[in-house]
């Protein structure tokens, strides 16, 4: 029987910062490594050049640019280079620890897997669950959605079940960290509100913004849990509420279609 493979994958820009780590992460679990740049403007890509006559996997480094971005398209792009039997999408900032390199090995041996689920843990909101789906099959059938809402929100568009992986995904912001530099969501902002058409009146489009909100608030807070990390877990929770609301906002403010 032969071993299966495993495609790391991921997209990248300007994360100087965090390309040693990440590559240091993968060692021993990575039989590739598919690195695409989106259009970094600090050192990125000579920290990526550096790191690849380091690396004991091959790596496969591409440049390319969306116009206008589109996070689907993007780890799309990134996903079809990928040649492993399996395909784990790992974000710069992420980490794995060695449990979870030795754990996964084991169950990609033992048995047969369509669609992995594992948790995230964010450094300031351990206890918020951030449930991802991030290792999968190599299929063309398993794919980020490339429709105007998975511009921003990418969900892994698959059918059947996934596999609970008890070991998390441990995420490393640093100073980019939302409760740090909320601002960095204005791109994220613009993308979100460029793609949604008006199609309501101002006031119902606000009042959509405020059930968005709630609804977010109640999910974040409650729901998966970022109460139990006090008051930076309530910071937390309003500022991706209030993320929602200003799409709905700005919205409004469109010319209506």
């Amino acid at each position: 029987m032969t071993e299966p493979s495993l495609s790391v994958v991921t997209i990248v820009r300007n994360e100087a910062h965090n390309i040693e780590d990440f590559f240091r992460c993968i060692e021993g679990i990575a039989d590739e490594l598919i690195i695409v740049d989106t259009g970094s403007t600090d050192t990125t890509v000579e920290r990526i050049h550096e790191m690849t006559q380091q690396a004991s996997f091959p790596v496969h480094f591409l440049e390319k640019r969306f116009e206008p971005f589109h996070f689907g398209k993007a780890k799309n792009f990134a996903i079809n280079r990928a040649r492993g039997s399996y395909v784990f999408f790992l974000d710069a900032d992420e980490r794995i620890d060695q449990t979870f390199r030795v754990a996964l090995k084991a169950l990609l041996q033992k048995q047969h897997i369509h669609v992995l689920q594992t948790n995230r843990v964010d450094e300031l909101v351990p206890h918020f669950i951030d449930p991802q789906f991030r290792i999968f099959e190599n299929d063309p059938a398993i794919r980020y959605g490339e429709d105007a809402a998975a511009c921003v929100d990418e969900i892994l568009q698959f059918n059947g079940d996934a596999f609970i992986f008890d070991h998390p995904l441990l995420h490393f912001q640093g100073k980019n960290h939302l409760l740090r530099r909320p601002q960095r969501n204005l791109f994220q902002l613009e993308l979100d509100v460029d793609r949604t058409p008006r199609t309501r009146g101002w006031l119902r489009e606000i009042l959509r913004g405020v059930v968005a909100f709630y609804y977010i608030f109640k999910k974040i807070y409650f729901t998966r849990e970022a109460r139990k990390d006090g008051r930076i877990g309530l910071k937390y929770a309003l500022l991706r509420a209030w993320y929602k609301f200003l799409v709905h906002f700005f919205v409004a403010c469109k010319p209506r279609q």
